[in-house]
């Protein structure tokens, strides 16, 4: 097959679009320093191919909303030592030397004219059509230079807490819709929480919200909230949302509320879930840590319930940016990612569990690498949004617990609930 189908569905419906140019106080350089960047890493008989609609945000501080869940725009590029090609059916609002700005129709025609050359780009992002479209006399090398976005300046890490300070807004009247309603839906509270980011400035949610209540909160990726499924009194609720303000990054965070009051063995849960992402967040890391050493020491806290009935099945964490789901890192304990972190990188720490139509509770913080120095790797929080007491059985906590759930609680008190 000549063609990729979702590629042309990706380019066609979503490609001539406004776009818009984050304020270069956010994004700290220019599409030109962004360009020179990159040619400075190419060689004479080089071009570097960007396929991924979040490399090309990157490259080029450009947005789009219309497609859903996402920020970046439908468009691709070339780029070599000496020019920058832009394909896009959208108008750019910049010019400098060395930019020439194309249909996006022409990106497969033009990659064809390129002949002898070692071709840098995304293996695994690579559509069947650009692949078809590369002739084979040239050369094909696995390109990690856009991993660079991964590694925030300190502006960006600036305006995601911001954006995670309007997240948690958004999570307190969801919190106040759910203590203060009776005979409401799970639809109807994602339609609240729909609301709720449009009042906080957001442009567009960076993801299909999870609205899961009483057993459907033990199906992880839970895609659906139903217009049938009212929540009732002892219901566990997961809400896992994240939206994309004026700069364009993602933010995301999962919270586990309750209706009513719970019963004992949804207080243990939720306070063994508590207890692992204190553990992962407070732990002293080398420097020198694996993005998997986080997975390893949240799993550790979580796997002696599976006698109980009781999984955490998926990963710790992973990088948040432009995209809600960047790489890197990820933080899963496998041997990809036996890799160490960088200054400014930004992902999230998710303990779970979850058991089989029970019920389930997650617990997402999204945290930025603050430093690497003296040894010693030092996470930040940029999600500050409270527990659910109810939920915690401070019998379970140790000293040490017990103080950051004090500390943790006061900040949300003085700095969400009064603004």
């Amino acid at each position: 097959m000549s063609h990729d189908p979702l590629d042309e569905k990706g380019q066609n419906d979503f490609t001539d679009v406004p776009l818009t140019l984050v304020d270069i106080k956010i994004t700290k350089l220019s599409p030109l320093e962004k360009f020179r960047y990159f040619a400075s890493k190419i060689k004479e008989n080089q071009i570097f191919l960007i396929t991924v609609p979040v490399d090309f945000a990157y490259l080029t501080n450009l947005r789009n909303y219309d497609f859903p869940f996402c920020s970046a725009p439908r468009a691709k590029a070339i780029v070599s030592k000496n020019f920058l090609i832009l394909y896009t059916n959208s108008k750019i609002p910049f010019k400098f030397d060395g930019l020439t700005v194309k249909k996006l129709s022409q990106f497969s025609k033009d990659l064809k004219n390129y002949k002898n050359f070692e071709i840098l780009a995304d293996k695994k992002s690579l559509s069947q059509k650009d692949f078809m479209s590369i002739d084979k006399s040239n050369k094909i090398i696995n390109s990690k230079i856009t991993e660079k976005k991964s590694q925030k300046f300190n502006s960006e890490i600036e305006h995601l807490k911001d954006a995670f300070a309007k997240t948690d807004r958004v999570m307190k009247k969801v919190d106040d819709f759910i203590q203060n309603n009776k005979n409401f839906t799970e639809y109807d509270l994602l339609c609240y929480l729909n609301k709720s980011f449009e009042q906080e400035g957001a442009v567009s949610q960076s993801f299909r919200p999870i609205i899961a209540s009483g057993a459907n909160s033990s199906v992880i990726h839970y895609s659906k909230a139903s217009k049938e499924k009212t929540i009732k009194n002892g219901d566990l609720i997961m809400v896992d949302c994240g939206g994309y303000f004026a700069g364009g990054l993602a933010t995301d965070i999962t919270r586990t509320f309750i209706k009513g009051s719970p019963d004992a063995e949804q207080k243990r849960i939720y306070t063994k879930v508590f207890q692992a992402f204190v553990s992962t967040y407070t732990k002293k890391y080398s420097s020198k840590a694996f993005w998997s050493d986080i997975d390893r020491n949240t799993r550790k806290k979580l796997k002696d319930e599976e006698k109980n009935g009781w999984y955490f099945s998926h990963s710790t964490g992973h990088g948040i940016g432009i995209s809600v789901h960047e790489f890197p890192p990820r933080c899963a304990d496998m041997d990809y990612c036996k890799k160490h972190f960088k200054k400014n990188y930004v992902f999230s720490i998710e303990p779970g569990l979850y058991k089989q139509n029970t019920g389930g509770v997650r617990l997402e913080n999204a945290v930025y690498i603050k430093s690497l120095n003296g040894g010693k790797l030092t996470l930040e929080v940029l999600s500050h949004y409270p527990f659910e007491e109810k939920l915690i059985e401070k019998t379970m906590l140790t000293k040490k617990e017990l103080k950051f759930l004090e500390e943790w609680q006061n900040y949300a008190k003085n700095n969400i609930f009064n603004n």
